[in-house]
This record gives C-alpha cells, sequence and structure tokens, in this order.
C-alpha cells in the first residue's frame, strides 16, 4: 500500500544517517576558520549566483514532484509507472554524480553548472510531448544526467568558497 513508500524512505534515511555518522570524518573546532558574516557573503556575486542556482535547482525539483504524476496520469499511466519515473530519475542523477563529480574536481565548475541546467531544462521541456512510456524515460534519464552534472559541480564550488570565507 502507500504506507509502505514511506516506510522505506524512513529506513533508508535511518540508513544513510547511520552511514554519515559512521564514516563522515569531523573537523576539530582548531582547524576552522572564523566565519565570514553573511550579509558580507550575501553581496558577493558567486555566492550569489550558487543561491539562484539552489533556490532555481529546489524550485524544480519541487516541480517535478508536484506536477510530473498530474501530468503523467492525465496521459494514462498509472501510480506505479509514475513511481517508476521518478524512481528513475532519483537513482540515474544519484548515481551520475560520483563520475560527475570527479569531473568537477578536474574541470571548470561554472560551465559544468551551465551545461547541466541547459540538459535538465532539455528534459522538463520534453515531457508534454511524450506520450509512450519509453519516451517518458528518456526525458526523465536526460533530466538526471543534467541533474547528475550540475550538482557535483555546485557542492564543488560551495564548499570551495566555504574554505575561503567559512561555512
Amino acid at each position: 500500500g502507500e504506507d509502505a513508500v514511506f516506510y522505506v524512505m524512513g529506513f533508508l534515511s535511518a540508513v544513510v544517517a547511520v552511514f554519515v555518522a559512521l564514516a563522515l570524518p569531523e573537523r576539530k573546532p582548531t582547524e576552522l576558520r572564523p566565519p565570514q558574516r553573511i550579509r558580507e557573503s550575501i553581496r558577493e556575486r558567486p555566492v550569489q549566483g550558487l543561491m539562484m542556482f539552489r533556490f532555481g535547482n529546489s524550485v524544480l525539483m519541487a516541480t517535478l514532484m508536484a506536477f510530473l504524476p498530474l501530468l503523467a496520469s492525465a496521459r494514462g499511466l498509472g501510480p506505479m509507472e509514475v513511481g517508476a519515473l521518478l524512481t528513475t530519475y532519483m537513482v540515474a542523477s544519484s548515481l551520475l554524480q560520483r563520475p560527475f563529480g570527479l569531473l568537477a574536481d578536474r574541470w571548470s565548475k561554472v560551465p559544468l553548472m551551465f551545461a547541466g541546467n541547459l540538459t535538465k531544462i532539455a528534459g522538463y521541456v520534453c515531457l508534454p510531448f511524450m506520450d509512450g512510456w519509453w519516451g517518458w524515460i528518456g526525458c526523465v534519464l536526460v533530466m538526471a544526467l543534467g541533474t547528475g552534472l550540475a550538482i557535483p559541480a555546485s557542492t564543488a564550488l560551495t564548499a570551495i568558497l566555504g574554505r575561503d570565507r567559512g561555512m
């Protein structure tokens, strides 16, 4: 039933929480630089750009979660198919972040973010034109490719700025 989805999400969140607690190193306070005032940081163009990127990415994600099921069900897809589309997007974008993260370590981050956003937009734009299952999967995979490309680059840029200015 529908309740099982939330039980599985809760279980997976607990697994991730244990992984984070065990696997991520803790920084000692002596290693931390004094943070820059938030007002000073917000005035900087790189920080503004990252904030706009994160905001836009959040709006796109909320839009996807809210409207993809409506559009897909209006086109005749059932709840299982809609769930499969969203799962495909999430799993594919997650799996792509590791290889694209390695790419972001070597390349300029802003062009990767830009290319990722353009790719994601292409996936969103193609959705209303799809009727068949494989067309929907194709659009979702294009969106996942864009997300997988843009998110690691933005996270790396955030870490670089945070190292310089304090988190």
